[in-house]
């Protein structure tokens, strides 16, 4: 652990960078203009941080009011980065790498405070309120950490936007809103729950439940609670909408720099004049040539659209943003219509997906139905081999049984034969003997005759 992190305090700050850096800036003037960049969860935000992080001269911070860093090891964080799951984020080195130097050995950032994450996403004094003081020392250390580098200080997050204004009344700086299509970041919700993560709808309740002290988000609450057991999948959409359209209207005029993802993928000279403007922002050329756009999965029905545009709209009389200026509202009603405008493009071009879909569905189906039977049939074919394998074992423990009774029996019968043979045998030799034995004396008188006859004429 000592090596990686070492290695990664080399690359991202160490104490020798620290005293080298200051001794630079004594000659080289590091602007204090702090950029933060507001967005909300699943607006290609990664993608933005990643191409800030890549600027020499910029310390970029990762989702600094994230509530893991209130408990996060040097380790964990040496370690976390895309490719730990399912974020469909650009390949890059882990995303906290920033705060190495900053983590305590136990764990976590001294001055950070878990219930920065959501509890005090709206300030306590609503949306124009202050910051907390805990929030204001825990932002300082992370700006005056880059200046000690030499470097300008860019924090990234997804839970700055209703604490926007406090940001900007309490540090200045350059503020720049992060959008997406709302449609298509609900999309992207609805694919990582899917995929069985639940923590970004989870994350829209949290702000939701924990903004009660603002009157927008405590009327969307109130309905939640009324309707928590008579609910239509729907209404979860609209509840999302209209939350996530009032955090990005708190923070519209706050922001001198907006940055609509989905219409700057789709059209090059909205990237172009992004490009510039961040650029000019910055003192550095910012290359987003690579945005993409990507409509994920949507457990939404056809069905449910003009229900949801209904409950969404009458909600939306109620939404009020304090001192919003023109372009504020004009942003609201735009953002709004775009979303449904989304929506009725995903029906149109997803019918005939959906049409190609069902019948490869219905092909998958009939050809999983035809395995199933084949396999169904190779089970009683192998169960009928198991019993005919199992009455071929019986047959063969009877053959055996009957063999070995026929080779005792054998066995008996060829040792009476034995015997019998060898009785036979010594009868043999007895008889012969005795013919032996006749035949000599037949012999021998024959021969005394034959010498009588010679000498007795």
């Amino acid at each position: 652990m000592a090596f990686i992190t070492s290695n990664l305090g080399r690359r991202y700050g160490s104490d020798f960078e620290r005293r080298a850096m200051r001794n630079m800036s004594k000659t080289n003037s590091v602007t204090k203009d702090t950029l933060f960049v507001h967005s909300g969860f699943r607006t290609s935000s990664t993608w933005l941080w990643l191409k800030l992080r890549e600027l020499e001269g910029i310390r970029a911070y990762y989702e600094p009011f994230n509530q893991v860093l209130a408990s996060m090891s040097k380790l964990e964080a040496a370690r976390l980065g895309p490719g730990t799951w399912n974020s469909h984020h650009p390949v890059s080195d882990p995303y906290f790498l920033e705060f190495i130097e900053l983590l305590t050995e136990n764990g976590g950032i001294k001055q950070f405070e878990p219930e920065m994450a959501f509890e005090r996403h709206i300030p306590m004094g609503g949306v124009d309120g202050d910051l907390s003081g805990a929030e204001i020392g825990y932002l300082n250390l992370l700006i005056e950490s880059a200046h000690e580098l030499g470097r300008r200080a860019a924090l990234c997050d997804t839970r700055s936007l209703g604490r926007s204004r406090a940001i900007k009344k309490e540090f200045g700086g350059t503020h720049v809103l992060l959008t997406r299509n709302l449609h298509e970041q609900w999309c992207s919700f609805a694919e990582q729950a899917a995929d069985g993560d639940n923590s970004f709808f989870e994350s829209v309740f949290h702000q939701i439940e924990f903004g009660k002290h603002d009157p927008f988000l405590r009327r969307l609450a109130e309905i939640i609670e009324k309707r928590a057991e008579n609910s239509d999948a729907y209404e979860n959409y609209v509840f999302f909408l209209l939350s996530q359209l009032y955090l990005n209207a708190v923070a519209f005029d706050v922001c001198k720099i907006k940055i609509d993802v989905s219409k700057m993928a789709n059209c090059s000279f909205i990237r172009a004049d992004t490009e510039t403007r961040l650029s000019q922002a910055l003192n550095s050329c910012v290359d987003l040539s690579d945005v993409k756009a990507h409509v994920s999965f949507s457990s939404l029905e056809a069905k449910s659209r003009n229900p949801a545009e209904k409950m969404a709209r009458q909600l939306l009389t109620d939404m009020s943003i304090p001192n919003a200026s023109v372009e504020c509202e004009e942003f609201v009603q735009r953002a709004f219509a775009d979303a449904f405008k989304c929506w009725d493009q995903s029906i149109y071009f997803g019918d005939a997906s959906r049409t190609f879909l069902s019948k490869r569905v219905d092909i998958e189906r009939k050809r999983a139905a035809d395995e199933s039977a084949r396999a169904k049939a190779l089970e009683r074919q192998l169960q009928d081999l198991h019993l005919a394998a199992h009455e071929a074992s019986k047959d063969a423990e009877a053959a055996h049984r009957d063999a070995a009774q026929a080779h005792s029996a054998l066995r008996q019968h060829v040792v009476q034969l034995v015997e019998q043979l060898t009785a036979e045998s010594s009868d043999k030799e007895d008889a012969l003997r005795q013919l032996a034995a006749e035949h000599n004396r037949s012999i021998f008188s024959i021969a005394i005759s034959r010498i009588r006859k010679r000498f007795f004429r």
